[in-house]
């Protein structure tokens, strides 16, 4: 018998990252519909903030040249494609709620 730890690591941490694109656009179906819900509006506010401060602080430092290079190596670095296998389904969903693109690369 599966517990549900090993549930939600099984659906939503593993698989290929199309798997949990598609795990994170079900979730998606499920919390984009509850806009009434005044906890995750707030917590979803907080984290905006926080994205844009650590953008305005990434900028001002000048890590866009600095990502660009690192991203266009064969290893690839933390922003390429190579690391979309670290991505999971929750990450997927929250940048989903926050109005992301997400999509696979080339699409």
């Amino acid at each position: 018998m599966t517990t549900r730890a090993a549930w939600l690591v099984q659906h939503f941490y593993s698989g290929t990252p199309a798997d949990k694109l598609a795990a994170a656009h079900r979730l998606h179906a499920v919390f984009a519909a509850r806009p009434e819900d005044a906890r995750l509006a707030a917590a979803l506010d907080e984290l905006r903030e926080h994205a844009e401060a650590l953008a305005a602080h990434m900028r001002s430092l000048d890590f866009g040249a600095l990502c660009t290079a690192c991203a266009s190596r064969p290893d690839g670095g933390c922003c390429s494609a190579y690391m979309a296998d670290n991505v999971d389904a929750v990450l997927l969903l929250i940048n989903l709620l926050l109005g992301g693109d997400v999509r696979p690369v080339g699409t």
